[in-house]
């Protein structure tokens, strides 16, 4: 079983399944540590700051022709996740 909070989001980190800081994926309900990501294009693009923020996962469809469905997403907080406008982190 898979536990959602109120905003979509699950509450454990996709890779480890810990809880702390994590940030969201705009794409699906994931959530991950920022340390736990993997190299890629995903954690380039939330050292970046992108914003929206895509997940290896999301990308990895994008890139196989298959449209990533962002999600509107509740923002928690004054200035929300990794900076003024960037993807939201919370903790879990």
């Amino acid at each position: 079983d898979e536990l959602v909070g109120n905003d979509g989001n699950l509450f454990y980190c996709r890779v480890c399944l810990g809880v702390g800081e994590v940030v969201c994926c705009d794409g699906c309900p994931h959530v991950f540590h920022p340390f736990c990501l993997p190299a890629g294009p995903s954690k380039t693009s939330l050292e970046n700051d992108d914003d929206p923020w895509y997940c290896h996962d999301c990308i990895k469809k994008d890139m196989k022709g298959r449209s990533i469905n962002p999600k509107k997403k509740k923002r928690l907080g004054g200035k929300g996740g990794r900076g003024a406008g960037g993807a939201g982190r919370y903790r879990a």
